[in-house]
């Protein structure tokens, strides 16, 4: 089995919404190694089991921050790896997301809304496959 890997930022104005976060990834991907980015690592330390804090001094968690996972040391450890923002509420497994990346290895695979979204539920990956509206996540 692959090393499998999700990944957040977060900073202060969600914090609130992160122990969300991190309970319904860790209640249905209890075999994933969940990391958050953040520039303050008091509100993380000692408060969430088995996650790990990647602490970037001066962070820019709105634009680039997501990007510096490619800076931690261990980022070599992880065959599949997963961004998803902190206020994202996990309903089930993740193992088809990360089937699919598995599938499109050294492709770039991020999935983007269009503005027909709210007419038509149409959601493409990056590199023009289709996910179907009933797929386990959307980012």
């Amino acid at each position: 089995m692959s090393k499998k890997l999700i990944y957040t930022i977060c900073n202060n104005s969600f914090k609130e919404l992160f122990p969300i976060f991190f309970k319904t990834i860790r209640e249905h991907n209890p075999e994933v190694d969940l990391l958050v980015i953040t520039d303050k690592n008091d509100f993380f330390k000692n408060k969430f089991e088995d996650l790990m804090v990647y602490q970037i001094p001066d962070l820019d968690w709105k634009y680039s921050g997501r990007f510096m996972i490619h800076n931690w040391e261990r980022i070599h450890n992880y065959e599949t790896i997963l961004y998803l923002d902190c206020d994202i509420i996990c309903q089930k497994n993740l193992v088809e997301v990360f089937n699919l990346i598995l599938v499109q290895k050294n492709k770039l695979s991020l999935v983007q809304s269009y503005p027909s979204i709210a007419q038509d539920l149409d959601w493409f990956l990056m590199n023009g496959y289709k996910a179907s509206e009933n797929a386990v996540s959307y980012n």
